[in-house]
């Protein structure tokens, strides 16, 4: 089968250069018409504007996607030509996107990677919708057994609890600095000065800075939530015997097929909402999936409590080691030695806030703003190593299993001993002191997940590790 791509893809060849030279043009040639075409520098970009817009069509006209009996084949290039061919055996995922704008021209983009350690898809492709469906069904699941799908009101529930404030930044904050960019205007300065006109109508306690970074956080926050929810309408896990195919979105669409045999590592997450709910995510780890996944990096199913946990673990890697025991390289040392750092800091944070707070009366309300947030992540921190010692630790079985924490999240990894890609151990001067040591566990997979596990005998530590990558060593 030999198909031409969609025509869409002359507009992604031109993505590049939309926002440096083709909306700029545009914008003058709107501005100040047809009449100054003819003259000085402005000839000039009409002519590079010319150049690109042929140069992204010959490489459209010089684009072609050819399916073989054994393989894809995707040939490109106009001077030098390029050629990439990957065999069906080699493939580990195939990723479809439909977006708004290619549901109404009937197109569908096609992401096609190997387990090859790349940030980027290697074979990226936008293609016609009957063609695209036409590759799905002949790589279709093979005696598929199940297939789950999740309530709206449960998409909704994951959406609130499994967003935040940072998450939400990184997806409002290219938006609006792209809109300033098009528009030409101060855009961040219009909605800093609407903020802070609302604040001052409704009133409050609080400083207006403090008014305004809050008013900024729930912005972000509400961008987050909107986000997943699209994102998770419509949510369904189809399990076969070898494959398993995730499909997701309603305005636009996503589907996902991968081999089991490529789960290099399943994750389980609690943010902070979801530790005050007791609420889980389950994410497994692919290797070959492109780097913009479904709900960011990687593949996440929503799930809702442990049991649900452990049995999507065990239909998803076919074995799940319940009954192993952690292993006793955990140093034992009190939960008061354990929060101490968080404690000391607890302490110091009170004591300069104390002192602030009588020599600038004129900041009073701010610096009891800033003394409540700070106060509040210490907590969450010390929480976090309660956790760490309560519950950490290493599982030592078939399967790896490291429970600890990374950055702010509780995390639970389980993967084989072949899919860790690096063991990094951390000795703070308390842990030498006691003979303990940090150890950070990352996943051999193009998301690189990873975890720290807290308070291990270093001696133990190494020894368990070199066991298993040097069996003939006693």
């Amino acid at each position: 089968m030999i198909e031409k791509t969609h025509p869409l893809m002359f507009f992604r060849f031109l993505k590049p250069y939309s926002f440096v030279l083709i909306l700029p043009f545009l914008r003058l040639l709107l501005k100040f018409g047809f009449q100054v075409i003819l003259s000085g520098m402005f000839l000039f970009e009409t002519a590079v504007f010319l150049v690109v817009i042929l140069l992204a069509f010959l490489k459209w006209r010089f684009y072609r996607f050819y399916k073989k009996t054994d393989g894809f084949l995707l040939c490109y290039g106009i001077f030098i030509k390029r050629e990439i061919y990957i065999p069906f055996v080699r493939i580990a995922s195939i990723y479809e996107r439909q977006n708004l704008i290619e549901r109404i021209f009937s197109a569908r983009s096609v992401f096609i990677s190997t387990d090859a350690k790349g940030k980027k898809a290697d074979i990226r492709v936008c293609l016609k919708e009957t063609v695209s469906c036409e590759l799905f069904a002949d790589k279709s699941l093979q005696n598929r057994h199940k297939i789950k799908r999740y309530k709206f009101k449960k998409i909704v529930l994951w959406a609130a609890v499994s967003g935040g404030a940072f998450s939400g930044a990184f997806i409002f904050v290219p938006i609006i600095s792209k809109t300033a960019e098009l528009l030409g205007i101060g855009v961040y300065e219009l909605l800093i000065r609407r903020i802070a006109a609302n604040t001052e109508i409704l009133g409050s306690y609080m400083p207006k800075a403090a008014n305004v970074a809050i008013f900024i956080l729930l912005g972000f926050y509400v961008t987050a939530f909107v986000y997943r929810i699209f994102k998770g309408f419509g949510f369904s896990v189809a399990l076969g015997q070898k494959d398993i195919e995730i499909s997701n979105g309603i305005i636009a669409k996503y589907r996902t097929h991968f081999k089991r045999s490529e789960i290099k590592g399943l994750i389980s997450e609690q943010p902070l909402l979801m530790c005050v709910l007791g609420l889980f995510t389950l994410k497994a780890s692919v290797g070959g999936c492109d780097s913009k996944k479904l709900f960011g990096n990687s593949i996440i199913v929503p799930i809702f409590s442990k049991k649900r946990v452990d049995r999507h673990i065990f239909e998803l890697t076919g074995e799940f080691e319940s009954n192993a025991t952690l292993s006793k390289a955990i140093a034992r040392k009190g939960v008061i030695s354990a929060i101490t750092p968080a404690m000391l800091l607890m302490l110091a944070l009170f004591l300069s806030a104390l002192y602030l707070f009588f020599l600038l009366e004129n900041f009073r309300r701010f610096i009891v703003f800033l003394a409540i947030i700070a106060f509040l992540g210490v907590l969450w921190w010390a929480d976090l190593l309660i956790y760490s010692y309560k519950r950490g630790g290493l599982i030592f079985s078939k399967k790896i299993t490291a429970k600890g924490t990374i950055g702010l999240k509780r995390k639970t990894v389980c993967s084989d001993f072949e899919d860790i890609g690096l063991i990094k151990l951390i000795e703070s001067p308390f842990d030498r002191r006691r003979g303990s040591s940090k150890a950070t566990i990352t996943l051999f997979s193009k998301n690189a997940d990873r975890v720290r596990v807290k308070w291990l005998k270093r001696d133990e530590l190494l020894n368990i590790f070199l066991k298993r990558y040097n069996p003939k060593q006693k």
